[in-house]
């Protein structure tokens, strides 16, 4: 069946619904700013709906670093609000602020996060907040591993799945 196909077989109204999803509407307002050569202000469209990954896109198609900085600092805001420290970390290192960048995964609980936040504070000269940092991640893993209750049991691989299942199934066909 062709796309258009499909699309005739829909129900009546289910093209409308589908646009004002998936960022539809704020999609045809930003073609429509495009088309009208306004490129700013459908970055800052995209930007104040959330559409950050769009925007940063858009910025660097065209060729505008400026803009393309400024959505991607907008970004790194939002994720660290939103405790999404790795992407706010990524955000910033793709800005060239390592430091930023260490102070974000330095907030993280996870132990290779704080690692890696102690290795980018070092590179960016902070020896006094590497320290830091590597001693909360040494705190962590001294933590975990002397409480069981927070150890994660090893979970069998594939093969090891696989030869239970057979040994299983060979057991119902003896009997």
């Amino acid at each position: 069946m062709r796309a258009s196909e499909r699309h005739a077989s829909l129900p009546l109204g289910h093209g409308h619904v589908d646009s004002l999803t998936w960022g539809g509407l704020t999609y045809k307002r930003a073609v429509t700013l495009l088309a009208l050569h306004e490129v700013g202000a459908a970055v800052e469209l995209l930007l104040t709906n959330g559409m950050y990954k769009e925007a940063y896109v858009l910025c660097r198609a065209r060729h505008l670093n400026s803009l393309a900085d400024g959505a991607l600092q907008r970004w790194a805001e939002h994720e660290r609000f939103a405790s999404h420290y790795t992407a706010a970390a990524a955000c910033y290192l793709a800005l060239g602020d390592v430091e930023e960048a260490a102070a974000v995964l330095g907030k993280s609980t996870l132990e290779e996060h704080l690692q890696l936040a102690a290795e980018m504070a070092r590179f960016a000269g902070h020896a006094t907040y590497a320290a830091h940092v590597a001693d909360k991640g040494e705190k962590i893993r001294v933590e975990r591993e002397s409480n069981p209750d927070l150890q994660l049991p090893k979970l069998p691989t594939r093969a090891e799945l696989l030869e239970s299942v057979r040994d299983k199934s060979l057991l119902i066909d003896s009997e």
